[in-house]
């Protein structure tokens, strides 16, 4: 027989993913198999429904369980402050008390986002999470602005947090001005827990 019209197997297909890439492989391939090269920093979320983003309520239920926890452990550094210096702090606006408050709380929201993989007590308690764009722990540089700067602003102007009602992938000014998102991590998981079960079925 000749040797061509001999049946060849068809190549092997290759994965080209590596381990180090920070992304989804299909998030690169446009629909007719070519390689996409937009931003990375806007394909990672493109094709996140929206119900993955963390919305205004939800956040709004963790900031205030944020906000006990920071009462508690503002009345504590006050006592303590008060024993060291035998003084009393009064409150209200202006001052040692209103200073020590706006450090405590700026602290809190930066190191437990950034040392917790971008979850403070009440982001984990409602199963939510800060992440950056390719949807890895926010960077220091990106937690400092977003929790220390970005912050105070929205401390000072709150009606900044209107956006997140409003924007697609619920982003408020300082997730858009840091590259960053909240992430409801269970409807991630009832999502995969629930494309599973269809595997199985």
């Amino acid at each position: 027989m000749n040797k061509d019209y001999i049946a060849k197997e068809p190549e092997e297909i290759v994965d080209y993913k590596t381990e180090s890439d920070d992304f989804e492989y299909d998030t690169y391939i446009k629909s007719d198999g070519e390689f996409n090269q937009s931003d990375p920093k806007e394909e990672y979320f493109s094709n996140y429904p929206k119900i993955f983003f963390a919305g205004g309520f939800i956040r709004l239920i963790a900031f205030a369980i944020d906000s006990i926890i920071i009462s508690a452990i503002r009345t504590m550094v006050l006592n303590i402050f008060s024993l060291i210096t035998n003084s009393n702090i009064t409150v209200g606006k202006g001052g040692k008390y209103e200073i020590i408050s706006l450090v405590i709380t700026l602290l809190y929201f930066s190191i437990l986002t950034y040392l917790n993989r971008g979850q403070t007590l009440g982001k984990m308690i409602m199963g939510i999470r800060v992440v950056n764009y390719n949807g890895e722990r926010p960077e220091f540089t990106q937690t400092i602005i977003r929790e220390l700067f970005m912050r105070y602003i929205h401390m000072q102007f709150p009606v900044f947090y209107v956006m997140i009602v409003f924007h697609p992938k619920k982003q408020s000014l300082s997730d858009i001005i840091c590259d960053s998102y909240v992430l409801n991590e269970k409807a991630e998981y009832a999502f995969e827990f629930g494309k599973r079960k269809s595997y199985t079925v």
